[in-house]
């Protein structure tokens, strides 16, 4: 794994684990917030 591409790979995945996070708490604690 170089450096280069481990540090632009974590700025991808965090900006899509953040998305996703988002994405999927609203989906999943929205649910669990109202039962």
């Amino acid at each position: 794994m170089d450096a280069a591409k481990a540090t632009g790979a974590s700025r991808i995945t965090v900006k899509d684990h953040l998305r996703a996070l988002t994405e999927q708490g609203h989906l999943t604690l929205g649910p669990l917030l109202r039962a």
